[in-house]
């Protein structure tokens, strides 16, 4: 196992290295460095998660988690978007971007939840609800989730963080569709979540 920073996002088929945490005697936990929180990920966010693309979207995220149990901030900025436009943001299921951002599958949903705002306790763990874009297609990204964790087991670590093409309606769309994933369909970049070497 490494505890070195993450290999992020080289190829369309990136290969991610995490550490392994346990809990001590003391019931602190700790990861395979044996040091403990707050613990760090980034995501580095291209087009299709190849960023020798040659497209314009581009976006570097930074998660931290203080401790098991307490919320995780997600901070950054993405670049390249339409401006002033409000488009969703979500953790998807899989780490694999074999076949761009389409192969990361679904919303992360490990408790079976329909989709929601951020603010919504029904709701995805991975859903972040939407970014706004400034005039020059700027989004700066400061958000806070009690859902979304990177450690224990429904760590995100390792998993793709995606910026979509259009606007995420929390679910509020009275539709199948708005239920799974706010109609926010399309993708116009994304990168895997990679564990940072623990402060």
């Amino acid at each position: 196992m490494y505890c070195s920073l993450a290999i992020l996002l080289l190829s369309a088929a990136s290969i991610l290295a995490q550490g392994t945490y346990y809990t001590a005697p003391n019931g602190t936990s700790i990861n395979s460095c044996g040091t403990s929180g707050p613990y760090m990920a980034r995501a580095l966010m291209a087009p299709r998660g190849a960023i020798n693309s040659g497209e314009a979207v581009l976006g570097n995220i930074t998660f931290m988690q203080a401790a098991a149990g307490q919320p995780t901030t997600i901070t950054g900025q993405i670049t390249g978007l339409t401006p002033n436009v409000m488009l969703g943001f979500h953790v998807h299921q899989l780490g694999d971007l074999s076949n761009g951002c389409d192969s990361a599958l679904e919303h992360y949903n490990p408790r079976m939840k329909t989709h929601g705002d951020l603010t919504n306790p029904n709701r995805h763990n991975g859903d972040l609800g939407n970014v706004q874009s400034d005039a020059n297609g700027v989004a700066n990204i400061n958000k806070q989730s009690d859902l979304l964790a990177l450690i224990g087991p429904e760590s995100v670590i390792g998993r793709t963080i995606i910026v979509h093409r259009l606007m995420d309606d929390l679910g509020l769309g009275g539709t199948a569709e708005s239920l799974a994933s706010g109609s926010a369909n399309g993708r116009s970049a994304c990168g895997i979540i990679g564990q940072l070497r623990p402060t």
